[in-house]
């Protein structure tokens, strides 16, 4: 089945068409997005916050990498510590995806923990806050060892030269200029010890906790059940707008009119509402006392009015429809019905039928004889007495008896593609007829084509010479045009 191009107006039809499929989707959404929370409920979340250490010379443009700290602090380095401080301990691997850590500042970083339980998720902060002083305090002993250590390598050297001076030196020159030096070399010594001494000492402005880990809480109503219920909603409207447009696009049946229309080449003369039954005798009280609402009754006497005439007077007409259409099968006998009714007499002639078995059973009970007052119901060959002959028939396995004289195409929205529906129309031909026009059963409701082909016969698309009234019918073909006028 081929696909067919979907514009902007055919979609949003598409979409208006299946609006009760689409909202019965998104509202499936929205409640599988409330059970979210359900089934997994929103933890709590506690922060704390650590200032870091800067030494007494650090100016602005020297501050700490922000994104470096907050790696480290992300880092099994920290973390890891942490998770083995919470009771019970938490690997490394899960308190990742539990704690985020942040630089509010440049000399910040918050953590925010989240746990199932208000004392779990506090827990959580405290420990990784206090991770992080410890990994800060080993930091800050780590970098005053290495200067102690160069100082202390380098005042060992001068050491071991003063002693070889000393050494090496004779009595006889004590007084000499080298022991001049030797007293400069020794207070050189003396102020790298000063130095080593500084070196020693903390640096200025440890880390500290600014602010220890707070109540934990968990997220509003709003964000709780409104987001994950609007989410769901949206996905869902979304998702199923998506679906039926695509299954839209591959649909081949036709349902507007000027799709039916143009598939065959030839004009929808009339449209209305089908009517129908369910049993056998449902169909019998439905043919013999069918009363259409005003608007089909119009529409029916429009239809019959397009039916050309026969050199006598009479009127000969067949129905043909796609097979399966039960719908569009039972518009024949509805016409002729509708016909009977208005004082001309009608004969019945149907064919297959079988798509519709309930209007099938009830023809056959009554063939030979009258359904109602002027309307005949034959299974043979039609009679040549009455003003009106239809003829009902679907297009079956086989091929379709001898017809003759103009036929209509009865179609349901939506029940046939333009292949079928062409198969249909060259059956009809075949079998001797001559297709004037369709009838559309049940028109789509977003439809707001009107199946016509302009230019093609009369002035509004029909045969220019077909016949203005039928026995029975009172409305001439000029109270017609004014009308349409």
């Amino acid at each position: 089945m081929g696909e067919q191009a979907l514009d902007l107006r055919s979609g949003l039809a598409v979409l208006r068409r299946q609006r009760q499929v689409i909202g019965s989707i998104a509202l499936l959404g929205a409640v599988l997005g409330g059970l979210v929370p359900l089934m997994r409920p929103p933890a709590y979340s506690s922060t704390a916050e650590v200032l870091l250490p800067t030494r007494a010379d650090t100016t602005d443009a020297q501050s700490s990498d922000t994104d470096t700290q907050v790696r480290i602090a992300s880092s099994e380095t920290v973390l890891g510590p942490a998770g083995r401080r919470a009771a019970p301990g938490v690997p490394f691997a899960e308190l990742a995806h539990r704690v985020k850590v942040s630089a509010p500042s440049e000399q910040t970083i918050m953590f925010t923990a989240s746990a199932a339980t208000a004392a779990k998720a506090r827990a959580l902060a405290s420990a990784a806050a206090a991770a992080e002083l410890q990994y800060v305090a080993k930091a800050e002993a780590a970098e005053s060892n290495g200067e102690v250590i160069s100082l202390l390598t380098r005042l060992e050297s001068a050491v071991t030269s003063l002693h070889q001076q000393i050494t090496t030196a004779p009595t006889q020159v004590q007084d000499s200029p080298q022991f001049t030096s030797l007293g400069a070399e020794v207070a050189t010594v003396s102020g790298q010890l000063q130095s080593l001494s500084a070196a020693a000492q903390p640096l200025n402005g440890s880390a500290s906790v600014i602010q220890p880990a707070s109540a934990a809480t968990r997220p509003g109503f709003v964000r709780t059940w409104i987001v994950p219920s609007g989410t769901g909603l949206l996905g869902g409207l979304l998702l199923s707008c998506a679906l039926v447009l695509l299954l839209a696009r591959r649909d081949g049946r036709l349902r507007s009119r000027d799709q039916l229309a143009a598939a065959i080449g030839s004009p929808v003369l009339a449209s209305f509402s089908g009517r129908g039954a369910r049993s056998t005798g449902g169909w019998h009280h439905l043919l013999s006392d069918y009363d259409p609402s005003p608007v089909d009754a119009w529409t029916l006497r429009q239809l019959l009015r397009e039916i050309p005439g026969q050199p006598d007077g009479r009127r000969r007409i067949t129905f043909i429809s796609p097979p399966g259409d039960g719908r569009a099968v039972a518009l024949g006998a509805l016409v002729a019905s509708y016909a009977a009714s208005t004082g001309t007499t009608t004969e019945l002639a149907f064919g297959d039928v079988s798509s519709n078995s309930g209007l099938a059973s009830a023809l056959l009970r009554v063939n030979g004889g009258e359904l109602r007052p002027r309307l005949t119901i034959t299974r043979d060959a039609p009679a040549t007495g009455a003003d009106l002959v239809v003829i009902a028939t679907a297009v079956g396995g086989s091929e379709l008896d001898p017809l003759s004289g103009p036929a209509i195409v009865s179609v349901s929205a939506g029940a046939a593609s333009r292949e079928r529906l062409a198969r249909t129309a060259i059956a009809g031909e075949e079998a001797g007829a001559h297709i004037i026009g369709i009838a559309v059963v049940d028109p789509d409701t977003e439809d707001r084509s009107s199946g016509r082909l302009f230019g093609r016969g009369g002035d509004d698309g029909h045969a220019a010479d077909l016949p203005t009234r039928l026995p029975g019918l009172t409305v001439a073909r000029e109270q017609r045009q004014e009308v349409q006028r």
